[in-house]
């Protein structure tokens, strides 16, 4: 979905394929996480939907911290919370951009695609994964 800049360079951390792979996961499991706390607010009045929604939320935010904890990111600041809406934001724009594929507006699509791009090698910068310091 997205592609890395031609200076983004791999150190000796790890695999950039591995946290690609990675980061798409966890884009996922923060959306599908908002998606279980969105049902929970429409189904307020049934508080067995509420209680089944909102455990599913929770299992998925678990997971997420779980597998969150294998960037070396810098604990101590604000760099786990930030990377989680920097993860939200980039599955965003990719979904934006296939909008805008599918609707004919390839120059649109692209934009979102690079701006994404733009937002994943902060990502990676933040847990000093690659790129330039």
């Amino acid at each position: 979905m997205f592609k890395l800049k031609k200076n983004l360079q791999l150190d000796d951390k790890g695999d950039i394929s591995m946290y690609s792979d990675l980061i798409s996961l966890l884009k996922e499991l923060t959306n599908a996480e908002n998606h279980c706390l969105n049902n929970v607010k429409i189904h307020e009045d049934n508080p067995i939907l509420v209680k089944e929604w909102g455990d599913r939320a929770k299992m998925l935010r678990d997971i997420r911290t779980k597998y969150m904890k294998i960037l070396p990111i810098n604990k101590g600041d604000e760099s786990w919370c930030t990377e989680k809406h920097l993860l939200t934001a980039t599955k965003n724009l990719d979904e934006i951009g296939n909008r805008y594929y599918f609707d004919g507006l390839e120059s649109q699509a692209q934009e979102c695609y690079n701006d994404s791009s733009i937002i994943l090698e902060e990502i990676l910068k933040i847990a000093n994964i690659g790129g330039e310091k």
